[in-house]
């Protein structure tokens, strides 16, 4: 069953980017990590309401991977200092309204052996429908008092010490949708589709661009599936 999709607006400040440049991280690997651009992210999250973390393990173009840590954005960082944000364009922009898609990123590091071998245990497990039995590590995330003493607190451990506390989260994030397309349907089509949205508990709207979401991600992955046949073929 494919993952449901998060959109997600990108927040960074002058204080992550500072933090990033001393571990070699520019805000475009996370961007691209993120995004999925590279390959499967790897998406867990702990702690509810002002200490939710969301923490995301995924590979860069480089083979390495990457670790972030995400919490999510409060108008204030808008207002930080070097503050821009990145979405659907993937390339930073000037922050403007504030909206609950916004994820700040915290910390981002490449990720430990730890982080590493865990990473392959799930990618291993995917489409399975459990992962090997290891020992769970139960440490506690602490509270923290700022961003900054957080960001000093992920340099120094992996998540996976506290990997009793993270609950997996099967989603796909991607950039928040920029573009509209203006559809006629027949009367009987419209009526038809607002029955099925109904039934369903959701906008007639929400369910044209699931079905159309849908459709096209399977023909990308066709599309991918008879381009690795062509280029297996002899020449």
């Amino acid at each position: 069953m494919p993952s449901a999709r998060a959109h997600w607006t990108l927040v960074f400040t002058a204080a992550s980017l500072e933090h990033l440049a001393e571990r070699n991280v520019e805000a475009a690997d996370i961007v691209d990590a993120v995004y999925g651009r590279d390959g499967l992210a790897r998406v867990r999250r702990a702690g509810r309401g002002t200490r939710e973390r969301w923490f995301v393990i995924a590979p860069l173009g480089s083979g390495e991977l990457l670790t972030c840590v995400f919490r999510a954005a409060l108008p204030r960082d808008l207002n930080a200092e070097g503050a821009f944000v990145v979405s659907g364009t993937g390339l930073p922009e000037r922050p403007g309204t504030f909206d609950s898609s916004m994820r700040l990123c915290v910390s981002a590091r490449v990720s430990d052996p730890d982080e590493i071998s865990s990473y392959r245990r799930w990618r291993e497990s995917k489409g399975r429908s459990l992962m090997r039995t290891v020992a769970v590590r139960r440490g506690k995330i602490p509270r923290f008092r700022s961003d900054q003493e957080e960001r000093d607190f992920w340099a120094r451990h992996s998540v996976e010490e506290f990997a009793g506390e993270l609950e997996a989260v099967d989603i796909t994030i991607r950039a928040p949708r920029t573009e509209q397309i203006a559809v006629r349907l027949y009367k009987e089509d419209l009526e038809a589709l607002r029955s099925l949205a109904a039934v369903r508990g959701v906008g007639h709207t929400t369910l044209a661009r699931t079905v159309l979401e849908g459709w096209l991600a399977h023909s990308r992955s066709k599309s991918r599936a008879a381009r690795r046949r062509q280029a297996r073929r002899p020449a």
